[in-house]
């Protein structure tokens, strides 16, 4: 009942190694080849608080979730960055909404992250891609732009840096 098809395609399947036997394959066609056994991990590691019985010291979390903070988050007032602003520190115990925090966080002129006044440069006139050759040409720009910026920069207020 075999079909020659079916026959000719066991032949091809047993007449190729499987991948998991390419090592025996290889030290038959060549016995004087030593390939080393890489060792495999066990999944039977035994912990540091195991103690030998099968038992360990660990201990299940009890508290599930955290204890509700509802009540306690009520009594907190609500502020805006406006109200902050003449605070050396940041708040705490204090509800805000997000675009508050956001302003005070990088706004305040005590501890916010743009504290001082900060130039940002922006070059006097766009670049023009399109006629750039390469990157390099694209930096020498940029850089060019940059000390524009500064001499122009300077003549207002003198900066060292």
């Amino acid at each position: 009942m075999d079909s020659p098809a079916v026959t000719q395609i066991f032949r091809r399947l047993f007449n190729t190694p499987a991948r998991g036997c390419l090592r025996a394959c290889a030290q038959a066609r060549n016995p004087h080849i030593h390939i080393p056994i890489t060792s495999r991990r066990s999944y039977a590691i035994r912990h540091k608080e195991d103690d030998g019985s099968g038992r360990s010291n660990w201990q299940q979390r009890l508290d599930y979730f955290p204890k509700d903070v509802s009540k306690e988050l009520q009594s907190y007032p609500r502020v805006t960055a406006e109200e902050l602003r003449h605070r050396k520190q940041r708040p705490r115990r204090v509800k805000m909404y997000t675009r508050d925090f956001i302003e005070d966080s990088l706004y305040n002129p005590h501890y916010g992250y743009f504290s001082k006044h900060a130039t940002i440069f922006s070059p006097a006139q766009p670049f023009n891609f399109r006629e750039m050759q390469d990157e390099a040409e694209f930096n020498r720009q940029v850089d060019q732009s940059y000390k524009d910026f500064e001499d122009a920069l300077d003549e207002v207020v003198y900066d060292e840096n």
